[in-house]
């Protein structure tokens, strides 16, 4: 009778090894208070290896930054942006991020840079992980070192409008498409002035913006705009109140849906893009800071 050959210490444990991973995490996992069954399931057998990480279906996603004088598109908010989207994107392969900075006219807003997301090769997702990683860094330092001169430049016009329709031209093939602005959204341009003056009602603000064939019906179709921190106007500006930036809110949410927005979200710190997916992307004002 031949003999039988048994694998060795170190080929029982590669087997062995995801099996007994997975045990752990689901039942560490569905102890979790609020924790599915079916998402710790999910989560376990990802973190084991034993099966993929499941496949999110690629983007294509715009972010704008509004460096004028008092915005909140400061380099700080920025980065934080950027680093958030090209995590999203690092998730879903073959996803679009493009870069633009808000110059003091849309013809001259700034292209910084485009990056597609690659579909890892790696086997494990621990091996997955340290890609998606790698590239994130990478590709942050390179965006925010092409973007300093852009971002230092004293801009005291925000053609934030006529920016979002430039935008919105650029071409778009890869899945639903996202437009983010860091700004306050204090419109000053030949459409608006929302520093001092008096504010336009949103029917009056939409008209005049489709007049100018800016943002007229249809021209952001199907595109969710979301809009991160949209705070208060810093101490030393014009007065603010509660009411105003109620108003500019409204203002906003008006002329981009009349634009054809399929959702408009105004977030006064990093967007929620988890909560944003999970209702569809209804149209809301989130008011707390992240």
């Amino acid at each position: 009778m031949g003999s039988v050959v048994r694998p060795d210490a170190t080929a029982r444990w590669s087997i062995c090894a995801p099996v007994l991973r997975f045990v752990v995490a689901l039942a560490v996992l569905e102890g979790c208070d609020g924790e599915r069954p079916d998402t710790a399931w999910h989560r376990a057998c990802e973190w084991s290896s034993i099966c993929g990480s499941r496949s999110l279906g690629p983007e294509t996603i715009d972010l704008i930054d509004d460096p004028s004088v008092g915005s909140s598109g400061t380099t700080d908010h920025f980065g934080e942006v950027l680093d958030q989207l090209l995590r999203r994107t690092a998730a879903r392969p073959g996803s679009r991020l493009r870069v633009w900075v808000l110059a003091r006219s849309a013809e001259s807003v700034v292209n910084i840079g485009e990056r597609v997301s690659p579909k890892s090769t790696a086997r494990s997702e621990r091996s997955r992980a340290k890609e998606r990683e790698r590239w994130i860094k990478e590709n942050k330092e390179s965006l925010l070192a092409a973007a300093q001169t852009s971002l230092s430049i004293t801009i005291r016009r925000s053609p934030i409008a006529e920016t979002l329709a430039r935008v919105a031209l650029a071409n778009s093939t890869t899945g639903p498409r996202t437009i983010i602005f860091v700004s306050d959204g204090r419109e000053m341009s030949d459409y608006g002035s929302f520093e001092c003056r008096r504010l336009p009602s949103p029917s009056e603000f939409a008209a005049t913006l489709r007049r100018a064939n800016v943002l007229p019906p249809g021209r952001l179709q199907g595109v969710r705009v979301v809009f991160a921190f949209m705070r208060l106007a810093p101490v030393g500006r014009c007065s603010t109140t509660i009411d105003r930036e109620t108003r500019i809110r409204e203002i906003w949410t008006s002329a981009l849906k009349t634009a054809g927005a399929s959702s408009v979200a105004i977030f006064t710190g990093l967007p929620d893009f988890a909560l944003d997916d999970a209702r569809g992307g209804d149209e809301r004002d989130e008011g707390g800071t992240r």
